[in-house]
């Protein structure tokens, strides 16, 4: 049990949090064994602790690392899309080089070939002892030179080139390699296509990237596609009547420490967690030797499918959190919030599947958003009130990016005048899409509103008009009700708008919500009576309307001029 439970909870000696990682680096210098530390790290957590190294620190860990660990470093923060960023590799590298013939040695081992051979193709130009009729080639006064020792080949080096002590270091190290090595080297600088470097080195990375989990973006982005969750559920039931626990999709080692660290904080994920780990079934402890290979290769994949660059800790940190929401999510949409049900779904289903369920619930969202946005009464969202704007705008980027939107109400500060009133949370639970549900419904009746139950010609009356919000057509409504008795959306001129607001103002701001209803009541059905709270009213039309006369008063009590119809 103490074995399960440390598989997903190895934060402590590895570096899960800045400060974590400011520790290991201490803890590494001082070690008898620093190289059993390093070999137990994931190039995920490697990268961390490099993010927090200082130069000296860095070199160490570069020194430590295993081919295969620096394969996957690279891999991970030197490459643009799908080629590969010389100028990062070197700079990766430059430590290690600066220590002298042996770092440089280091370096030119654990460095693929075609990578080796890119970087001295973008810094040096190879000429043959046959190609020259001198003893030595003409070089120009901006660089120098290298003859080999057999005097087979003389090397060209720019001297105004930033990284000229990297390469001079390099060759110096290559030179002391066997003739067989440095001559198969130098022709590879002679004739290779830096195209086909390039392709073959991408084949490496995809290959040692999908050992990991992280696929290809294709793969990424495909699971990120849709399951209705009542299908999900009806699977998991047929697996649990059947005792079936998943065959592993993926096998990658255990949680990276800075995964397991931002995995926590949702309380359904983190009790279904506990229930597993504290389980003595026998499909259950089969189950638990592959689940934190799969949440992370999930985690890889999710990665990948949102393009998080992964040398960035910050933005690995977000996307990993990102990914714990969303399985959050899809457990929920199937467990009901009970850790019991959720510990089944983790037994008897992949994390995957789960990511596809809770796509299943937000994608609906995003369609409604991307609809109303195409409606002309609200063209683009410029015809609502902020609240309305900022639910609409979270709504309406490219899948998955808008979900750190809903999960942080700070981000949206600035972009709506009062705050959504606690209703966008944490995207991890059902409550909160019905919170959604609920903000896309209060749009869609009023455009139900406006369309339809006003009856207004809309278009040509935007033509008249500039910039509208939903509010500034509602009082133009009720500027007319108010001066002249009669609700119509003919323009009002400058006066005409400014004695309304004026005398609006003057109302005590529920009086003046209360006449607002008095106008509105027969086309919207607002009771007249009782309350007049937005938040108390449960249907979704009335409810979206008084929200909207509710901003309008208040913004009218700061400006009495700011919902003038003509400016």
């Amino acid at each position: 049990m103490t074995e399960k439970i440390a598989i997903l909870n190895q934060t402590d000696s590895m570096p899960s949090t800045k400060e974590g990682a400011q520790q290991f680096l201490r803890k590494l210098k001082d070690s008898d064994f620093p190289d059993a530390m390093v070999k137990q790290m994931s190039p995920q957590d490697i990268l961390f602790a490099m993010d927090q190294a200082d130069e000296e620190q860095l070199t160490d860990l570069l020194l430590l690392v295993s081919k295969e660990q620096f394969d996957s470093i690279i891999d991970l923060s030197c490459w643009d899309g799908y080629t590969p960023s010389i100028e990062k590799v070197e700079t990766l590298i430059a430590p290690l080089v600066a220590t002298g013939l042996e770092g440089a040695m280091q370096a030119l081992d654990k460095l693929e070939n075609e990578l080796k051979t890119l970087i001295l193709k973008n810094h040096i130009t190879v000429y043959l002892r046959e190609d020259k009729d001198d003893d030595e080639p003409w070089v120009p006064d901006t660089s120098d030179f290298i003859t080999t020792p057999d005097g087979f080949y003389f090397i060209e080096i720019p001297f105004a080139d930033d990284q000229t002590d990297v390469v001079k270091q390099l060759i110096q190290a290559l030179l002391f390699k066997p003739f067989e090595e440095y001559h198969a080297e130098f022709q590879c600088v002679l004739h290779d296509l830096p195209s086909e470097l390039e392709e073959s080195a991408l084949r490496w990375r995809e290959g040692r990237l999908g050992d990991l989990g992280f696929g290809t973006i294709e793969e990424g982005m495909a699971l990120l596609s849709p399951i209705d969750p009542v299908t999900l559920q009806t699977e998991l039931d047929k697996k649990i009547k059947e005792s079936k626990i998943p065959h592993p999709l993926v096998t990658v080692g255990t949680l990276p420490a800075v995964y397991a660290e931002n995995f926590k904080g949702i309380d359904l994920l983190d009790q279904s967690l506990e229930i597993l780990l504290k389980s003595n079934g026998k499909d259950v402890i089969a189950r638990m030797e592959y689940l934190p290979a799969e949440i992370t290769a999930m985690t890889n994949l999710f990665l990948t499918g949102i393009r998080c660059k992964m040398s960035s800790i910050d933005d690995v940190t977000k996307g990993t959190k990102l990914a714990r929401n969303t399985l959050a999510l899809g457990l929920n949409a199937i467990a009901g919030n009970s850790p019991r049900i959720g510990a089944k779904a983790l037994t008897h289903l992949v994390p995957g599947q789960l990511i596809h369920g809770a796509m299943g619930l937000l994608m609906p969202l995003k369609k409604r958003a991307e609809t109303l946005l195409k409606s002309p009464s609200f063209e683009k969202g410029s015809r609502l009130d902020e609240y309305y704007q900022a639910a609409l705008k979270c709504l309406n980027s490219t899948v998955p990016g808008w979900w750190h939107k809903l999960e942080d109400e700070s981000v949206l500060d600035g972009s709506f005048i009062s705050p959504l009133d606690e209703e966008i949370e944490g995207i991890s639970n059902i409550e909160t899409v019905k919170v959604i549900d609920n903000i896309l419904l209060e749009i869609e009746s009023l455009e139900d509103i406006f369309t339809e139950k006003l009856n207004f010609d809309l278009e040509n009356y935007l033509k008249i008009e500039e910039t509208l919000t939903v509010s500034s057509i509602i009082y133009n409504y009720l500027a007319n009700a108010y001066l002249t008795g009669e609700p119509l959306f003919e323009p009002l001129d400058k006066e005409d708008a400014e004695n309304f607001a004026e005398s609006f103002c003057d109302e005590k701001p529920d009086n003046a919500l209360l006449q607002a209803i008095n106008v509105l009541a027969p086309i919207t059905g607002i009771s007249k009576e009782g309350t007049i709270d937005p938040f108390t009213e449960e249907d979704p039309a009335k409810r979206a309307l008084l929200k909207v006369l509710k901003t309008g008063l208040e913004l009218l009590n700061v400006d009495p001029l700011s919902f003038s119809i003509l400016k």
